[in-house]
């Protein structure tokens, strides 16, 4: 385990494979942990880079209710500085998207180029999470079967079917490993809430590529067609079947969507 020392705390990262190098992001509550090996399959073709947000998995650096975006891709920037990379690649999740868009934002000379997946903004108005998503977690929670519930709503159907039980036993014993405190979801939520990007990518932007999943049934899907709409000179792909976890079912289309977009030149 790697670690960089911020203020206030630490920020965990690991590194792993060759090549050029890829920073991946997860979303929502969710460690690096929770890419469940899909690291693993990026890392036979980048130098893949996972780094837990505040709060989250192995950082001991806690998320105030004051931290935004800019915060996190700070941190972010931070660690590129620690690994001495000057440019690299960035895939990012949901929130994770948000992180690295903004990355490219303030930190525009970092970025060779951006994968962004189910992800949104505040810049129009809409659903940002399904409604029927809302209900069925808090339910669940209610009931204590959250990860049944979120499963549901992040998994295509047919991947839950084959693979349901598996990936609930995975999720349960990086719970167990890795307590969350409910503080940094409501916290992530501010942060996430206040994220725009409408005016922030201007001038020579990185190449940006928007994907979404046809099933995601966590983020409604024209959140990620207004993002393209939003950033000119983007990219929009559609995986086909795929959910929120948009590699999970999809994980040899989202490595070849990534190495073709990322190492086009």
């Amino acid at each position: 385990m790697a670690f960089l020392k911020r203020d206030g705390g630490l920020i965990h990262y690991e590194a792993q494979g060759k090549g050029e190098p890829l920073v991946m992001l997860r979303g929502l509550g969710r460690s690096s942990r929770y890419w469940l090996g899909f690291e693993k399959r990026l890392s036979k073709f980048f130098k893949v880079i996972q780094i837990d947000l505040r709060g989250l998995g192995r950082t001991q650096l806690p998320m105030k209710w004051t931290d935004s975006i800019d915060d996190l891709a700070d941190d972010c920037a931070a660690i590129l500085d620690h690994l001495k990379i000057k440019r690299c690649h960035f895939f990012g999740l949901s929130l994770g998207g948000m992180v690295v868009l903004r990355v490219a934002s303030r930190h525009p000379d970092r970025c060779r180029s951006l994968v962004v997946a189910n992800s949104s903004s505040a810049d129009y108005p809409g659903f940002r999470i399904h409604p029927s998503a809302i209900k069925d977690i808090v339910w669940g929670k209610m009931r204590g079967r959250l990860s049944e519930a979120v499963l549901a709503h992040t998994i295509p159907p047919s991947v839950v079917k084959a693979r349901g039980l598996e990936i609930l036993k995975d999720w349960s014993k990086i719970e167990q490993d890795e307590p969350m405190p409910k503080e940094i979801i409501l916290k992530q939520l501010l942060a996430a809430a206040r994220f725009t990007i409408r005016g922030k990518l201007q001038g020579e932007k990185p190449p940006i590529l928007f994907v979404y999943g046809s099933m995601d049934g966590l983020v409604p899907t024209y959140n990620t067609k207004r993002l393209h709409r939003l950033v000119k000179g983007s990219e929009l792909k559609i995986i086909k079947g795929a959910s929120h976890e948009i590699q999970v079912g999809h994980e040899a289309q989202m490595v070849q969507a990534i190495r073709e977009f990322c190492l086009s030149d």
